[in-house]
């Protein structure tokens, strides 16, 4: 019995783990990708490219091609391996405050800032290779989780699919 409830406790954390995905929208100063590094938290918006050698039949040589990738952010284990990766698009929005100044009266700042919005295609790994989840994305709600749409799966660690489900 001790076994079974054993078990039923670990498929209910991985279950939660993997179905409740938040998202940390950060406000960028800068649009530069090599700028938004956030260390404390290991992850860091990059633009990945392909690269591959082709014949150019015209001249008979051998031409670099670079396949860039849409802008993603990839977060890490603290070792360095990919712990995920999710497509984004980037928005200017307005960051304001306001604040007292020393007469009793209000002041206010607006300054224009980058941030983060996940669309697109969703990848989780497990640590040191092997895809654990992978989906589709459309936002975040209000609480900051992702919006899932589409084809949804999830592997075990033998890279056996143990969930899929289609989401609207």
């Amino acid at each position: 019995m001790r076994t079974l409830i054993t078990f039923v406790g670990i498929g209910f954390l991985m279950n939660a783990i993997a179905q409740d995905v938040r998202f940390d929208r950060t406000c960028w100063s800068t649009a530069e990708p090599t700028s938004q590094r956030k260390t404390g938290v290991l992850f860091a918006n990059e633009v990945r490219v392909d690269s591959s050698y082709t014949l150019d039949r015209a001249s008979n040589t051998m031409v670099l091609v670079l396949e860039p990738h849409p802008l993603a952010r990839y977060e890490y284990f603290p070792d360095g391996w990919t712990r995920s990766m999710i497509q984004i698009k980037q928005e200017t929005r307005i960051d304001s405050t306001s604040f007292e100044k020393t007469d009793g009266t209000f002041g206010f700042i607006a300054q224009p800032c980058i941030q983060d919005i996940p669309f697109g295609i969703y990848e989780e790994y497990f640590h040191q290779g092997g895809t654990r989840v992978q989906g589709q994305v459309k936002g975040v709600d209000a609480e900051g989780r992702l919006i899932k749409t589409g084809k949804w799966i999830e592997w075990d660690e033998r890279g056996k699919v143990y969930r899929e489900q289609t989401l609207p």
